[in-house]
């Protein structure tokens, strides 16, 4: 079951998105969605928007600087929360709104739907579609979101919160919603571009079995910060430097023009048509000067298309970086932006006479994402996703006088017990870009030589570490010991002593009595989320025993 209404919105129609804000009042959240909106002009309220934004992880280069026709970057301009309240609230307020409405439509649309939900939303699972450039840093901080919204405990949390990237929840829906998958072959390629509010999400798969229909990611897939709410933005300067002067150029009839102009200008521009008209305000506002009568304000197509090209190179960009030579059957094309005429005759012209088909699922009032990852869960067509980064962990090599690079990073030698000399380097465990499958898995071995024992109600822990950019990164610094960029820790791994206390043994080394302790670390992914668990010998038994992963970023 769909909630197809949401409060606030007109008792005629329902529609299945809400509009992602939060009002607050003296630090307290008073309202959501619609209501929320109604409250942006009202001055005793605090509205959080674009708090999605405040998630997204630092670019490993430039491409996310917003270029317009004018080719001057934009700053990302994100709108600051309220006062004293943290992103981590707003996660759990508008968590625990939504699961209560969620909640009371359930039970108000269900025969029995009381009784129902008392037996089954203890079990329920709760699924997160999140952007592709995510990963356990955001997870980790949505599944903290939920704990603390009240909804369920840490230990459910651990169990019943999944994840699924946005890329791949709309394939599974344009899939699901287009009239036939006939077209799909073994070994043809589909791109899915999910032109969102605030982030884009390209990912292009692979069939690789047509019955049952399986698909895997042919390369990495792209996340790009841009949408629809940086055309508003845009829009925005357009307008404030169009009205500059007028009687109308004040902040409350600005918001009332975007606000229109979001609603249908936006959304019915083609690029093809003369002028595109916003309404606002009364049929008494007029301002010949400025182009404004009877309460509308007429633009040009080129002033429109101003809003829009900014964020349209950038998706053309991802697109391009996609394709990379490919011959692509078929582009799906789903999110809120997804529906905009222009948006798709720009990617038709774009890709020319290359054979590639535009296909739009014409259901612009459900949201595909959301739609798509119940799909997903229920029925899981993807075999194998791209890694976005590779994974490794700090480690040392021998040091060697014959390489360059070595001598290069002299004052980084370390020296160990064994009195070898050593430099700091990093150990993939995967590439980026692998893909990975269900069943794959990275064990690495650790040897530690404390020089005193562990203590047994103690605990260690391990880094693992994302490298984002290009090609295969041997070291952890550049020569001078700075960082490398692109370079991130992903996250800890922290484990209790008292598992591994008894692997450890006393050993003599070149200075005397040491300790060795000689323990695996494995990984793994359950979907979209990453595991791992501590591996040892106990009398020559395998054991195991669990970790605790530890996200990197506080947000």
């Amino acid at each position: 079951m769909l909630v197809i209404k949401w409060p606030g919105q007109p008792t005629a129609s329902g529609d299945s998105r809400i509009s992602s804000l939060v009002a607050y009042k003296n630090g307290q959240a008073k309202l959501y969605g619609t209501e929320a909106k109604e409250a942006l002009s009202n001055p005793e309220y605090e509205v959080a928007r674009w708090f999605k934004l405040y998630l997204h992880p630092e670019p490993t280069d430039h491409s996310d600087n917003l270029r317009f026709v004018d080719e001057q970057p934009r700053q990302m301009d994100i709108p600051p929360l309220p006062s004293s309240v943290p992103v981590l609230a707003i996660y759990r307020d508008l968590i625990r709104y939504m699961f209560e409405v969620t909640r009371r439509f359930f039970i108000e649309n269900t025969p029995n739907g009381a009784g129902i939900w008392g037996r089954v939303h203890g079990k329920a699972i709760l699924v997160f579609c999140v952007p592709n450039g995510w990963d356990i840093n955001q997870q980790e901080f949505l599944r903290k979101a939920v704990i603390k919204s009240g909804i369920m405990s840490r230990t459910d949390a651990e169990t019943r919160v999944d994840f699924v990237t946005e890329g791949e929840a709309s394939v599974h829906y344009a899939l699901t919603h287009s009239s036939s998958t006939e077209w799909l072959r073994r070994n043809s390629h589909i791109l899915v571009m999910d032109a969102g509010g605030s982030t884009v999400d390209s990912t292009l798969y692979k069939c690789v079995q047509e019955h049952p229909l399986k698909l895997e990611e042919a390369c990495t897939s792209e996340c790009t910060q841009t949408g629809g709410v940086f055309v508003d933005r845009e829009m925005s300067n357009i307008l404030r430097q169009k009205l500059q002067g007028s009687v109308y150029g004040d902040e409350d009839s600005l918001e009332a023009m975007i606000e229109d102009f979001e609603r249908k200008a936006k959304r019915g521009f083609t690029g093809l048509s003369q002028t595109s008209v916003i309404k606002f305000g009364t049929p008494r506002y007029n301002d010949a000067e400025y182009g404004i009568q009877r309460g509308r304000l007429s633009l040009s197509n080129d002033e429109v298309k101003g809003a829009f090209d900014g964020v349209v190179k950038q998706i053309l960009d991802s697109c391009s970086k996609m394709i990379n030579g490919r011959q692509i059957q078929h582009l799906l094309l789903v999110g809120g932006l997804g529906y905009s005429p222009y948006l798709r005759l720009r990617i038709k012209q774009f890709l020319g006479d290359q054979g590639t088909e535009v296909v739009v699922v014409d259901e612009p009032e459900k949201k595909a994402a959301v739609t798509g990852a119940v799909i997903w869960f229920t029925q899981n067509l993807v075999s194998g996703r791209a890694l976005r980064y590779a994974i490794g962990i700090p480690s040392t090599i021998l040091f060697d006088g014959r390489y360059a690079e070595h001598l290069q990073r002299q004052s980084l030698v370390l020296s160990n017990p064994d009195r070898m000399l050593y430099l700091p380097s990093l150990t993939l465990l995967v590439r980026k870009g692998a893909i990975i499958e269900e069943n794959w898995e990275a064990e690495w071995h650790c040897r530690w030589n404390p020089s005193l024992p562990l203590q047994a109600d103690g605990q260690f822990s391990a880094i693992l570490l994302a490298w984002d950019g290009p090609g295969d990164q041997k070291w952890l610094t550049d020569p001078r010991g700075d960082p490398v960029f692109g370079l991130r820790t992903l996250s800890t791994i922290v484990a209790s002593n008292s598992d591994i206390y008894s692997a450890m043994k006393a050993a003599t080394g070149p200075t005397g009595q040491v300790w060795r302790l000689d323990f695996s670390i494995r990984i793994w992914f359950k979907r979209a989320q990453l595991r791992a668990q501590l591996v040892w010998r106990d009398n020559g038994q395998r054991r195991t025993g669990p970790v605790s992963i530890i996200p990197a970023t506080k947000f």
